[in-house]
């Protein structure tokens, strides 16, 4: 956004717009201080007894087993095609025929 800027004092204008927006959450987060769901967390130290990770796959039933695999299968997907490759197969589109524009 900032290179698009024609002058010195337009980009400057520009970056502390965009630093006030950042910060906006920030303010808002600390008006909030007499919260009661933050007070009562607080209270009651609330942590998992272990992670879902650290249990063996033979010691799941079987439901819990068909949904690691789901949930395996359907970051492999978004990891290994969506996330890193969608990325250099875009690239592509120009040049594929769909017989929609014709010369």
């Amino acid at each position: 956004m900032l290179g698009t800027r024609d002058s010195v004092v337009d980009a400057i204008v520009f970056f502390v717009a965009f630093h006030v927006l950042t910060a906006i959450d920030n303010i808002y987060a600390e008006s909030i201080a007499d919260f009661a769901l933050r007070e009562s967390e607080e209270d009651l130290h609330l942590h998992w007894k272990r992670k879902s990770s650290k249990i063996d796959f033979n010691a799941r039933n079987s439901d819990h087993q068909l949904y690691r695999l789901i949930i395996k299968l359907l970051l492999f997907l978004y990891m290994g095609v969506y996330y890193y490759f969608m990325p250099f197969l875009i690239n592509f589109v120009p040049y594929l025929d769909l017989g929609i524009a014709k010369h």
